[in-house]
């Protein structure tokens, strides 16, 4: 697996209100990928704004960032197993149904003209072959006087339809704000803490929308909260730090390759999932390495649909998968188990009815000894056979 990155700060705005910040954040990422994450410098391609505006390839004007795209959507150069990071720090707006990011010679007075849609860059994103994007939009940042309604739900709509991982540095109607103690946005500062600590979207997820309100209360900025968009749910086990990456982290990714492999016959997410657990074995992973010749012989023979019903892949599932099953056969234990003390109980009662019975005749005192022995004698093995049952399915 490769990490591929696409990193935009823009401070200087020709045209539009200018930041303080939001160059800074994109460099303090770039850094963060190249000295903490390890990815390779030619991977990473960084846009930023500078302060005299000298207009060259490398600065983020809607010329430049519209070839970029185009590049990435023609040339599909990623594997399905490759992240690809795109990462914007500055002004967002909405005009006429559709999301845009402000370009360094943007206009508010011309947004059709000068803006580039969200759209527009998940698609390139999505056409471009990797298997995991992940877009991190830090915009809506002039604290409150923005034009229109800054980046929102057309955006989270579009996301959803592409499974991409979105990352948006506040609500809708919100503003991200910008500490002058930190040099930067109170959303990259907790996303920069996150992306040390943690490993998969889901935790990054639960740090960030804590933290963030934090910074700000800190700082006397008003309420931000940062939200993340992932589709399918399962994606928020992705592990997208692998450093940061535990034993149980790994476990729960593996669960649910088995899930859209078996369950839900999903073979593109499948595919996904388990590449990323053989990446994260060192390619050692033998399950993983079975899923995906799988994955590679049902789409050959185009039977993704045709072999597996629903009770099957259950079966299946239960089989490969050493928790589930688990799980299962405990249950399984735990009601055999409720069976065997239901029947000792009945089979006592009969014998203390019996006992009771021959107690009252006259004359049946061997009978009456006989039965009060076999009554203790069973009631003895029942215990003796229920604990000897409990131990050997661990209850």
């Amino acid at each position: 697996m490769k990490n591929f990155a696409i990193v935009i700060g823009i401070n200087n705005y020709i045209h539009i209100e200018k930041l303080n910040y939001a160059e800074q954040d994109a460099q303090k990422l770039y850094d963060f990928f190249i000295n903490e994450l390890q990815f390779e410098e030619t991977n990473i391609k960084i846009l930023v704004s500078n302060s005299s505006n000298n207009i060259n390839q490398f600065s983020p004007i809607r010329s430049n960032i519209k070839s970029g795209l185009k590049r990435l959507s023609e040339g599909n150069r990623f594997e399905v197993e490759d992240n690809l990071w795109f990462f914007f720090s500055g002004h967002g707006t909405y005009c006429e149904g559709l999301d845009y990011i402000m370009p360094l010679d943007g206009s508010m007075d011309d947004i059709q003209g000068t803006g580039v849609t969200v759209k527009e860059i998940t698609e390139s994103l999505k056409n471009s072959g990797a298997g995991n994007i992940i877009m991190i939009l830090d915009a809506c940042r002039n604290e409150g006087k923005r034009s229109g309604k800054g980046i929102g739900e057309q955006t989270i709509e579009t996301a959803r339809e592409k499974g991409i991982i979105t990352f948006f540095s506040c609500l809708e109607g919100q503003s991200s704000y910008e500490v002058e103690r930190l040099q930067g946005g109170a959303f990259t500062q907790a996303l920069l803490e996150g992306m040390g600590r943690y490993a998969t979207v889901g935790q990054l997820h639960e740090y960030i929308k804590i933290r963030v309100p934090q910074i700000g209360e800190e700082n006397g900025k008003p309420l931000q909260n940062p939200r993340v968009i992932v589709n399918p749910p399962s994606k928020r086990n992705l592990i997208l730090i692998e450093k940061n990456a535990k034993v149980d982290d790994i476990q729960t990714l593996k669960n649910n390759a088995y899930q859209a492999l078996y369950m839900h016959n999903d073979t593109a997410l499948a595919d996904l999932l388990w590449r990323h657990v053989l990446m994260l074995s060192g390619g050692k992973d033998e399950e993983a390495i079975e899923a995906i010749l799988e994955i590679r012989h049902r789409k050959q023979n185009n039977e993704q649909n045709s072999d597996f019903t629903f009770s099957r892949k259950k079966t299946v599932l239960k089989q490969k998968n050493p928790e589930l099953r688990n799980n299962n056969q405990r249950m399984v234990a735990i009601k055999t188990m409720k069976i065997y003390i239901l029947l000792a109980i009945f089979f006592q009662g009969i014998l203390v009815v019996l006992l009771i019975g021959f107690a009252n005749t006259d004359g049946c005192t061997v009978p009456t000894i006989l039965m009060s022995v076999l009554n203790i004698l069973w009631f003895l093995y029942c215990i003796i056979a229920i604990n000897k049952y409990a131990k050997k399915n661990n209850l």
